[in-house]
This record gives structure tokens, sequence and C-alpha cells, in this order.
């Protein structure tokens, strides 16, 4: 089975062929996912102008041809982009030219050892670049339930703020099971990508009442991340909000959403 490796800082996914060729699009993307530099998927099908993938958790889409290149590995680089965003600069000094930009998330070969805060890279071209050491690292799967519970609430906030964005992943815009997946797939966890429990992904139902920090709230097309005391962090295109906010149940909180606390559906965990 070939590969496709992802070679711009972001791409996205789409429903249909002619969605990713941009053809016969009726006033809408056909966007159903993204996915980010250094990313490696299956080609199932492969057609004049783009690909039809798996990605490596599971979800399927039409891809440009332009935005990735084919390979034989279906391995990911170990080291993942952990800061907002990340230059890759041709020299290890600040005044270096930029390469690239990578969102967090990205995959990279790197080093394993920096030099004067800066870390060696190899592109997906081939070219060498520098990354700022403190800009990735290496995820850590060495960590106890309540250390993974609260790395995954910290990751969702490190998203606070962030716009809306239909398909998104990335700090520059995330939708609500976009920063579930990522909150999880940053702390080594992968979830299911939309708002739903879904039978061979690692989360299941658990009652309301055994809710803790980093477990699910699934409403209809909807998911958050439950930080404790009926309060969450959800990624929503809601006009009051238009991004990734804190949200609660409880009617004298900022953030609070009653239209939500009537319709939660079930709550999930990894745990």
């Amino acid at each position: 089975m070939k590969h496709a490796v992802i070679k711009v800082p972001q791409a996205f996914l789409y429903a249909t062929e002619e969605d990713a060729c941009g053809k016969k699009r009726d006033h809408k993307s056909g966007i159903v996912d993204e996915v980010l530099y250094g990313w490696n998927m299956k080609i199932l099908a492969e057609k004049k102008n783009c690909f039809f993938v798996r990605t490596f958790y599971g979800y399927e889409g039409y891809l440009e041809k332009s935005a990735a290149e084919k390979s034989g590995k279906k391995q990911m680089a170990e080291w993942v982009v952990t800061a907002s965003g990340a230059d890759i600069l041709r020299i290890p000094k600040v005044q270096g030219e930029i390469l690239l930009t990578l969102p967090r998330g990205s995959r990279i070969a790197a080093a394993d050892h920096a030099e004067d805060g800066y870390r060696m890279v190899r592109l997906q071209n081939g070219k060498k670049g520098y990354l700022p050491e403190k800009s990735a690292d290496r995820i850590s799967y060495d960590v106890t339930e309540q250390e993974l519970r609260e790395k995954v609430v910290k990751t969702a906030e490190s998203y606070l703020g962030t716009s809306y964005r239909w398909g998104g992943k990335t700090p520059a815009g995330i939708d609500c099971s976009g920063l579930s997946f990522m909150s999880y797939y940053m702390n080594g966890i992968l979830i299911y990508r939309d708002a739903e429990i879904k039978e061979g992904y690692p989360v299941h139902r658990i009652e309301k009442e055994k809710l803790q920090m980093g477990d699910l709230l699934f409403f209809p097309g909807h998911v958050g991340i439950y930080i404790g005391e009926d309060r969450f962090i959800h990624a929503t295109g809601h006009r009051d909000s238009f991004g990734c906010v804190y949200a609660s149940f409880q009617e004298k909180d900022p953030g609070y959403r009653p239209d939500l606390k009537a319709s939660l559906l079930a709550c999930g965990s990894i745990f």
C-alpha cells in the first residue's frame, strides 16, 4: 500500500474528488478535515489531481496531490511541533531566513541534540533547517492517568482564543472535534475525529456523575472537553463566541450555555 506525506504546513481533506479539485462546489468548501505537515496517510486510490486517502487515525477524504508526496513508509517522524507556530530557519539564528512555518501538531525529523537553543531538522524536500529547541518535543507516553487528564486539559487551553474554522485543527482555526482530537493527539492518544463515540476508538460511554477533567461531552453535532465543576472547553461557531472558549452548565458562570445543558447526549472517557 502506498502512502502520502503532507509537505505543506497544512492541507484539507474533501468529501469528493470534485471538491478537492475545486469543481462543482455549491458555495460550500466540501472540507471534512485538516491534515498537517509530516502526517502520513494511506493512498486508497489515485486520481488525476488528487489522492483518496485514509489518515493514520482512520479518517478518509480526497487530498490535492500538490499537498503531498508519495512515500513507501507509513511511519511518521518522532518530533512534534508544540508551539502554536514554529519557524524553520535556514541558519540557527533569530535573523535566519524563514524556510517554512509549521503549526502545532506537525511532525518533523529532528536531531536528538540541540545547540545554542536550536535543533537541526530535515524537511520533506530534503533541505536542512533549524527549529527553536523550545518549539518541538517528543510525545511523552509515560504518565499517570491524572497527569494525562491534566495534560489533555492544558493542551485544550492552549487553543483558547483560536477562531472557529470548520474542519480545522490548528491555532489558526479549529472546530469542536478538531480541538478534542488535538488535545488527545498531542498527548499520544488517537480518538475519533468527529463529535461522536465510535466503535473501534478508545472513547467509551460513561455516566455523567463519573465525569472527570479531560473526559468528553457529546451534543448533537458537537463535543467539548470537561474541566470540572460543570465547566468545559469547546470550539464553537456560535455567534456569541465563534472560537475556542470556556463554557458552563451553571447559570451563574460566564459562558453559561443553557442550550448545551439541555441537549447533552452522552459523556465519554478513554479511562
